[in-house]
């Protein structure tokens, strides 16, 4: 997956609000492009913050 379609990828589940679809462009991403020290971190930090505002909707 080039960059920029992981990106746009990233930006579409985070508008959606979706951990699921941005999980799984997490994945496909870092089976393109490994993950680095830097990314990582970042990366699943917004995928807590999505997790908790998922939470937070359904109850």
């Amino acid at each position: 997956m080039e960059n920029t379609f992981a990106m746009i990828g990233f930006a579409a589940a985070i508008d959606k609000r979706d951990v699921a679809e941005f999980t799984s462009c997490l994945k496909e991403y870092d089976s393109t492009i490994k993950l680095d020290e830097w990314r990582t971190p970042v990366l699943l930090k917004v995928k807590e913050a999505l997790r908790a505002k998922e939470l937070e909707s359904k109850g």
